[in-house]
């Protein structure tokens, strides 16, 4: 009342309008003061450049936001708010990082790694004036490491390993004066590292391996007092080791493996006194081990294998009291073997193993009682094994293998109670084998082949229990096999060839479940094939020749349903062939030759089409004709027939198209000789057999042939039929004419003008066509094909042209790159193609001829319009292969280089086996490509390319390093590669490998760190069924027996495709008998052990 009377109904109204503005004012002003700091504004668009990211909660990133404080792996300084740090490592982000970061000013810690980041390295980053941790490994970073990283004073961690980038290593990170730890490995960077770098005297941790760095090691690296950790791993490095490094007294860890270092390891290394790994191995370090690295009071681990190191192993190394593994294998050492290493109480490990070591085993090995593993095979040693042996309790592994050792086994071993692995084959040990050895209980491996033992088996190997393996081939062993062996349910492999053993299979060592090869062969065995055999389902190989066993083949063998190798030869069998054989799906080679078989060959055994090494089934008394269905055996590779009393066409011979080999010598069959005959090395494997005609022969065979298709046919064609073809053909013809007629002078013009740009006039007349198919093609259609418009692929060998032939068929021209100093002569060329060109197997890239002149070499080849099979599993824009189709490819490749290595003569070795050289068909089938080419480009002896690694990176065997040489071994690695590739899907070389250069590394990092088999496995094949995930497990087990580290541990081709052949089998009778969702309980397919001495790889 005394307001309304003060002011009036007026100036009341006028009063609360001033209080609605002011409180309008305040509002506003409250929301300003409340709207997101400029750091949250940079994170809003550090979110922005993230694609379909939704591991980031729902808050992170919200524009109403004050502060972004409260977001996942942001933290602000208690006071500013100012975001000092962003943590988000292994959240699956994708995109790319922002410039925005760089304004973050407080920014301590950046850790973005373990995504999937693409782009490059923002260099706003460098402005980052307080960072402290940068990291951003393990993604998928392109571009340069930006030099502004270099303003980063205060940086102490820089992480940018297992990316995508590239360059050089910027010199100005040496401005980073806190720097601790600089990881870039595991990149593609190039060039020399900085000698720079060598300023940087707080770093701790350098580690740049898995890159293409090259030059010299900067010996400045030695002034980095607190340098810890050195890894420089699989860098073509060049030059010597640095003397200077040995000033770095803190060093703990110095890994230089994989190199192309050389020179002798420098003796100031001895003064490396916390040194705990010194990894040296796989380069081309020369030289003398200096003794003065037995100061190295510290080092645990010594690796120095896979060198060409020289001289003694010093004994001073007996000095380094922390020892623990000790690695000198795969070197050029001479000399004794030195026993102070028996003064270490920690070794487990010493590998010695391919060296040139002479002289006697010490005795005083026998002293370190921490030893477990000693392995000295593939030396020179001699004299006898130290009976005190006996005296180390922790021994586990004795390999001794390959030397010149003598006396006879010390029968003290038998107190190692813990000895799991007893090697001491190819040797010239004498005297029994001592019963001792196995009544400890430990023993799982005993191999003692290639010796002199004498005397029997001992009946207590009953004892060994654990027993897996037992080879005692080639010695002079005596009596029966011992009926305890009955007792060893663990068994899996017995091979017993090559002795003198007398008596009967007994049939209580018959009932073994686990048994899977049985290898009695050149013995002296008499009595019946026992029918118990067909109780031990697990058989895989089964070799009973050359021994006196009599009576008919028990049919019961037909239910050895994993059987891959049948060897019966060379005894007094009699009776028919059992047609119950047929029932054994899987098997692979099937001899009954030099026994006294008599009837027909079974219908039946057609149906083995599995069969794929070979079938002999001569000097046997067989009569009868050749049964149709042995077309169905289109895998066989070999097939003898001879000396029988077989009679009837052999026709039927020329639809086996796999066949390489062919006898039927010495047989009373008739008719037409097939063409198969007259490929190389078949001249005499028909002779005979006095029916046979032919016009090869001389012998015309008639127009009442009924095998004569030929003449049959021209017999039932009338004359008004005859006459009906000449018109039709007539009038074809006039027909094409007037079509060709009207473009013949266009075309004509246009290809004398394009030939031009491909021909050398003044050379093309010295052009030479050599086919070896027959082939409507002429040199000009060759040349016109050769140019940019039809390249279909480049590569190390050469260019390859898609080339348009008549009649419409596409071939392939391969134009070889060839050195232009010290070339092949065109003699030797063709000589060499020749041979190549003779080759005949189903998956081998077939050969139609070469077109060659002074300066050019051409290959011309079949057209494979799928590509290669590393295109199919690793190339984005191509649909996804699955494991079947995946499978196929790999059987396929294998039997190619199996045909390569095991029945050409002379062997040829493919020396690039890589996946872009297994092409795929029409029909998805492998042919092997490029086989047999860097011999034809690097034959020259005095050609400078000779120095150049042959093979692609990935691929090459870990021995070529040192060797310079390739054997089938290195072939059997390569293709262990591509069965990675296969059951991986990773390429073999990846920069998400992270401590692992190549895959077989990082595969085996994976083995090691107790990952399963499936974690392994392609992600794209997940949700397949049981058995298929099963299959694939044991296809990775083959895989990584290719990849053995020693040759001696690879199996041949050969045993490669009998084992992925009785996995496949295996897997198909599984699936037929079991749920496809059901857990898979298939036996592990054994590795079977190669007839050579030098092959030993079924010890591991």
């Amino acid at each position: 009342m005394r307001v309304q009377q003060q002011f009036g109904s007026t100036g009341i109204l006028h009063f609360v309008g001033e209080l609605w503005v002011l409180l309008l004012i305040l509002m506003c002003t409250c929301k300003r003061g409340l709207s997101i700091s400029d750091d949250g504004l940079a994170l809003l668009e550090f979110k922005r450049g993230l694609n379909g990211t939704v591991l980031l909660d729902e808050g992170w990133g919200d524009e109403n936001a004050v502060t972004p404080c409260q977001w996942t792996g942001v933290t602000c300084d208690n006071i500013s708010s100012a975001v000092t740090a962003l943590s988000l490592p292994g959240l699956e982000l994708h995109g790319q990082i922002s410039p925005a970061l760089g304004r973050l000013g407080s920014l301590e810690v950046l850790n973005l790694g373990d995504n999937n980041f693409t782009g490059t390295i923002p260099w706003e980053i460098g402005s980052l004036s307080k960072l402290r941790t940068l990291q951003l490994n393990n993604n998928q970073l392109t571009g340069h490491i930006p030099s502004s990283l270099g303003w980063l004073s205060t940086l102490e961690d820089l992480f940018l390993n297992g990316n995508f980038l590239n360059g050089s290593m910027p010199p100005s990170l040496v401005n980073c004066t806190s720097l601790r730890q600089l990881h870039l490995y595991d990149n593609y960077l190039v060039g020399d590292i900085p000698s720079e770098y060598g300023g940087l005297a707080n770093l701790e941790g350098f580690r740049i391996g898995g890159n293409r760095l090259s030059g010299p090691l900067p010996g400045s690296l030695g002034n980095c007092s607190n340098l810890t950790v050195l890894g420089v791993a699989y860098n073509p490095l060049s030059g010597v080791l640095p003397p200077e490094l040995g000033n770095l007294y803190k060093l703990k860890s110095m890994v230089l493996i994989g190199t192309q270092m050389t020179g002798p390891i420098p003796p100031e290394y001895g003064n490396l006194s916390s040194l705990v790994t010194l990894a040296l191995y796989s380069t081309y370090i020369s030289g003398s081990i200096p003794p003065e690295l037995g100061k190295l009071q510290n080092v645990q681990y010594m690796w120095l294998y896979l060198n060409n190191i020289t001289g003694s192993v010093p004994p001073e190394l007996g000095n380094c009291t922390s020892l623990q593994s000790l690695d000198l294998s795969y070197n050029q050492l001479t000399g004794s073997i030195p026993g102070e290493l028996g003064n270490l109480q920690m070794l487990t490990v010493i590998n010695l193993f391919v060296n040139k070591l002479n002289g006697s085993i010490p005795a005083g090995l026998s002293r370190g009682p921490s030893l477990t593993t000693l392995q000295l095979y593939d030396n020179r040693l001699s004299g006898p094994i130290p009976s005190e042996f006996g005296q180390m309790p922790n021994l586990a592994v004795l390999a001794a293998w390959k030397n010149r050792l003598s006396g006879s086994i010390p029968r003290s071993l038998g107190n190692c109670s813990g000895l799991n692995i007893l090697d001491i084959s190819l040797n010239r040990l004498e005297g029994e084998i001592p019963a001792d050895i196995f009544e400890q209980g430990s023993l799982q491996r005993l191999f003692l082949f290639s010796n002199r033992l004498t005397g029997p088996i001992p009946p207590e190997i009953k004892y060994a229990f654990n027993l897996t393996r037992i080879r005692l081939a080639r010695n002079q062993l005596t009596g029966s096999i011992p009926p305890e062996l009955a007792q060893l349910s663990n068994l899996t492999y017995l091979d017993l060839q090559d002795n003198n053993i007398t008596g009967t299979l007994p049939a209580g060592f018959l009932q073994s479940k686990s048994l899977q090869a049985l290898i009695l062969a050149n013995n002296q065995l008499t009595g019946e094939v026992p029918p118990e055999l067909g109780n031990v389902p697990s058989l895989i190989q089964l070799d009973l020749s050359a021994n006196s066993l009599f009576g008919p083949i028990p049919p019961e063998i037909g239910k050895l349903g994993r059987l891959i190798t049948l060897n019966l030869s060379q005894n007094h069998l009699s009776g028919p062939i059992p047609r119950e054989l047929s029932e054994c799906q899987s098997l692979n080679e099937l001899d009954l030759g030099g026994n006294q078989l008599s009837g027909n060959i079974p219908p039946e055994i057609g149906k083995l089409i599995s069969l794929e090494i070979s079938l002999n089934l001569s000097w046997n008394n067989l009569t009868g004709p050749i049964p149709p269905t042995l077309e169905n055996l289109t895998k066989l590779s070999k097939l003898d027939l001879s000396h029988n009393t077989l009679s009837g066409s052999v026709l039927l011979l020329d639809s086996m198209v796999s066949l390489t080999f062919v006898n039927i010598s010495n047989n009373l069959f008739s008719g037409r000789l097939p063409e198969i005959f007259f490929r190389p090395l078949m001249t005499l494997s028909y002779f005979g057999n006095p029916g046979l005609c032919g016009e090869h022969l001389g012998v015309s065979c008639g127009e009442d042939d009924p095998s004569d298709t030929t003449a049959h046919s021209k017999r039932h064609l009338s004359s008004s039929q005859k006459a009906a073809i000449w018109v039709t053909l007539a009038l074809f013809f006039i027909l094409a004419a007037l079509f060709v007629l009207l473009g013949i002078l266009w075309y004509v013009g246009r290809y004398e003008r394009n030939l031009q740009q491909y021909v050398d006039p003044a050379t093309s007349s010295q052009w030479t066509l050599i086919p070896f198919q027959k082939l409507e093609v002429s040199i000009e259609e060759i040349l016109f094909c050769l140019n940019e418009a039809n390249v279909i692929g480049r590569g190390g060998s050469g260019t390859v042209y898609r080339a348009y032939i008549q009649g419409g068929q596409n071939i392939a021209v391969k134009k070889l790159w060839m050195p232009g100093k010290g070339e092949m002569s065109h003699d030797a060329f063709s000589c060499e193609v020749e041979t190549l060109g003779k080759i005949r197997h189903g998956n081998i890239l077939r050969l139609l001829g070469s077109c060659c002149n002074k300066d050019t070499k051409l290959l011309l080849y079949d057209f494979m319009p799928n590509g290669s099979l590393g295109e199919l599993l690793h190339a984005s824009d191509v649909s996804f292969l699955d494991w079947s189709t995946r499978y196929k490819l790999a059987i396929g490749a294998a039997h190619g280089l199996a045909y390569l290595h095991h029945d050409c003569v002379p062997q040829i070795l493919h020396r690039d086996v890589k996946s872009n050289n297994i092409l795929v068909s029409s029909r998805f089938e492998a042919h092997v490509a490029d086989f047999g080419l860097a011999k034809l480009i690097y034959a020259a002896e005095d050609h400078p390319s000779m120095s150049r690694i042959v093979g692609s990176y990935g691929y090459i065997a870990p021995e070529y390093a040192y060797t310079m040489k390739i054997t089938d071994k290195s072939d059997v690695y390569s293709f262990g590669v591509v069965l990675l590739e296969i059951v991986t899907g990773k390429k073999p070389v990846d920069p998400s490998f992270t401590d692992a250069v190549d895959l077989v590394g990082w595969v085996n990092q994976q083995v090691k760190a107790g990952r399963g088999d499936r974690s392994i496995c392609d992600r794209r094949l997940e949700g397949l069924p049981e058995a298929l995930l099963c299959e694939m497990e044991e296809v990775l087990g083959i895989a990584l027996l290719c990849v053995s580290p020693s040759p001696n541990d690879r199996p041949n081709m050969r045993e490669v495709v009998a084992m992925l052949v009785a996995i496949q089998q295996d897997t198909l009778s599984w699936m037929k008998s079991k749920s496809l969702s059901e857990p898979c309980s298939k036996q592990p397919i054994l590795c079977i052990s190669p007839d050579s001495d030098d092959s030993s790889w079924s010890r591991t």
